[in-house]
């Protein structure tokens, strides 16, 4: 178990009915908040767009932005604790762009050309 302390500064406590559920007596996240926060963020943020090989860019700094508003947002809701959320679906985001395969919008023409 990984105690990640947080900063009362980064988020609102909301309060949240599920706080008993996923976060034990001393704030700490239990693995079922790590579920619950992860496949949120999968569900809203719908990640595997971000591995596409026919998208615009190798990677979108408009979709990363997206992801840290998302989890800012789950964030306060849920009570996960922050900055740790942000940081999580930032580098989930990005990974998955950087080690997505890409077919650049220029070798996209030369395919549909050759056949």
């Amino acid at each position: 178990m990984v105690e990640l302390p947080h900063n009362a500064h980064w988020v609102q406590e909301l309060g949240s009915p599920l706080d008993d559920k996923l976060l034990d007596s001393k704030g700490n996240v239990l693995p079922l908040g790590y579920v619950a926060y992860l496949g949120f963020l999968f569900l809203i943020l719908r990640w595997w767009r971000l591995a596409d090989p026919l998208r615009t860019h190798r990677l979108s700094v408009w979709s990363v932005g997206t992801c840290i508003f998302a989890a800012w947002l789950l964030g306060s809701f849920l009570s996960f604790p922050q900055p740790w959320g942000l940081a999580l679906a930032t580098i989930i985001a990005m990974s998955i762009q950087l080690a997505s395969p890409w077919v650049p919008p220029s070798e996209r023409k030369l395919l549909t050309e050759e056949i």
